[in-house]
């Protein structure tokens, strides 16, 4: 699946395959006895196929199998972490901590069962809880490279910078080539300006894992940054042929090519961040959502009784397996700035702080077929909604949403393991995580700057761009708008997806009827509106 938990998962699973243990002669008196035994060695066979199931993203099914494998061996430390993961997989995470702690209850020196606890705090934003937790897992089990990781982001979360890079070099020194220690390392030296050593951790990231899109994407921003465009705009380029639904990268693409005078170029290369839903390569449906300040449209103005998103879920088809992703990211609402907080696009090279951001990652699956779908479906839109509002009750919010469909035939298919914006954060485990939102509001701050940047139509493209990847669709549409003179094809997909963004579906199919009539050609046009005259029909 994902790499945030590789090391720990990788450690907990490497105890699955692992010889089964003999059957004693004689089992002491009051101990196991064979047939204690031999029903453990039929719980590992169910071990072995949750693991199978949970590498492939099947996480409800994952579950299940750790489960039998829990009534096999109700005590079995293995069979009890595994399965609490497959919970938090799945975002039950108050279950999961309840499985953690049952472990540390018969064990408390499993160093394993902490940190995976302290990992589930970090994503319910107890940065403290998670610490303490960190802290005894290294103190049990010092040489563990990925808990070092983990208490430096910890510390990287609540602004102690140097502690922060103490433990994230210790991690890198531990584990010199794990590319994803590097890739943390990288981005914590630019949040501190420190660019050159940035640019060094992220190419020996690139030395151990060449296809490491974020890595890419981010060496190619400190590039920009610094003035060589050349080499960003290269960088940019190989960022999207390893992942071209990569949107924040074609932004930034956008502008170092109109920096460069190369505004010939943004058509070709930015038309693909405007489709709505395309076919994935699995077959399946990938659908895009974001919104800003934890705010969307309700029922009431998208004329959906349901809701936009879960409008969006019930409308995709019953024989494919739904998989939803959340991304949260808050940060405290400020009524007056003081010297310990920053814009997001700021760093402490410009003699300002960051403020404490609290980041959530969540996945759901619905399986193809599945009994209750619709509603395991509304269950599953309405938990995403409370997280949201609790989210926006406590600070300034910016969320998206990834939803995409699997055909049945291609669920043992292998997933991507480098995805956009989630290196790292499927667990909340790098509780900062990326750059991609950071990288946004720079983009978004040097166009809304002619001096710093460029003026013009084709500024105005990129800043619609830019505000609906921050899910500002009042924003997009005003920009959209004053770039239609020049660019008027992709000023109307951008309308359109503002449209879509906001709840108005009906406008949003008059939108792009118009893009396809200003461009015939244009795949993304075609497929936007042949999407949303089938969102329209299941209404």
């Amino acid at each position: 699946m994902k790499r945030a938990l590789t090391a720990v998962f990788a450690a907990l699973c490497a105890l699955v395959p692992s010889a089964f243990p003999a059957l004693p002669a004689a089992p002491p008196p009051g101990e196991r006895t064979i047939w204690d035994e031999i029903m453990r060695e039929q719980s590992r066979i169910n071990l072995r196929k949750g693991h199978s199931l949970m590498s492939s993203g099947d996480y409800a099914a994952a579950a299940a199998e750790f489960s039998r494998a829990l009534a096999k061996a109700p005590s079995d430390p293995d069979a009890i972490l595994l399965y609490g993961s497959s919970l938090y997989w799945l975002g039950e995470v108050d279950r999961a901590v309840s499985e953690y702690l049952r472990a540390i209850e018969l064990d408390p020196e499993n160093a394993l069962a902490w940190q995976l606890k302290g990992i589930a705090l970090a994503w319910k934003g107890d940065a403290e809880g998670a610490l303490q937790d960190f802290l005894k897992a290294q103190k049990l089990d010092p040489v563990r490279s990925d808990v070092k990781m983990n208490i430096g982001s910890v510390y990287h979360s609540l602004g102690l910078y140097g502690s922060a890079l103490e433990y994230f070099r210790a991690a890198a020194a531990s584990d010199p080539e794990n590319p994803l220690y590097h890739y943390q390392l990288g981005l914590l030296y630019s949040r501190l300006g420190r660019n050159a050593e940035a640019k060094a951790s992220l190419k020996t990231a690139l030395k151990y894992f060449r296809s490491y899109e974020d890595a890419i994407l981010e060496l190619a921003v400190l590039e920009e940054r610094d003035g060589d465009l050349k080499a960003a705009v290269s960088l940019y380029r190989d960022a999207l042929r390893i992942k071209p639904r990569d949107s924040v990268a074609r932004l930034r693409l956008g502008l170092a090519l109109l920096k460069q005078g190369g505004a010939a170029d943004l058509a070709r290369e930015l038309e693909p961040a405007f489709m709505l839903s395309p076919r994935n390569e699995k077959g399946g449906i990938s659908l895009s959502m974001s919104y800003a300040g934890g705010r969307k449209a309700d029922a009431a103005s998208s004329g959906d009784a349901d809701g936009p998103l879960l409008s969006s879920l019930r409308r995709l088809p019953e024989d494919e397996e739904v998989r939803v992703r959340l991304e949260l990211i808050r940060l405290p609402r400020l009524e007056k700035r003081s010297a310990s907080a920053e814009s997001l696009s700021g760093a402490l090279a410009r003699a300002v702080e960051r403020p404490r951001l609290s980041y959530v990652k969540k996945e759901y699956a619905v399986p193809a077929g599945a009994a209750g779908r619709a509603e395991r479906l509304r269950e599953t839109a309405e938990e995403i909604e409370r997280l949201i509002a609790s989210a926006s009750a406590e600070g300034d919010v910016k969320v998206s949403l990834d939803i995409e469909t699997v055909r049945p035939a291609a669920r043992t298919e292998a997933r991507v393991v480098y995805e956009p914006r989630s290196v790292g954060n499927d667990m909340g485990l790098w509780v900062v995580g990326n750059n991609w939102l950071e990288n946004v509001e720079e983009a978004l701050s040097e166009l809304e700057n002619p001096a710093r940047g460029a003026g013009g139509g084709a500024a105005a493209l990129l800043k619609g761009l830019a505000f609906l990847l921050g899910g500002e669709h009042a924003g997009a549409a005003e920009s959209f708008n004053a770039a239609q003179e020049n660019w008027r094809p992709l000023a109307l997909m951008g309308l359109c997806v503002a449209a879509v963004q906001e709840g108005d579906e009906g406008r949003a199919l008059d939108l792009a009827g118009e893009a396809l009539e200003a461009a015939p050609a244009s795949k993304v046009a075609k497929e936007n509106l042949a999407w949303l005259k089938r969102a329209g029909e299941g209404k």
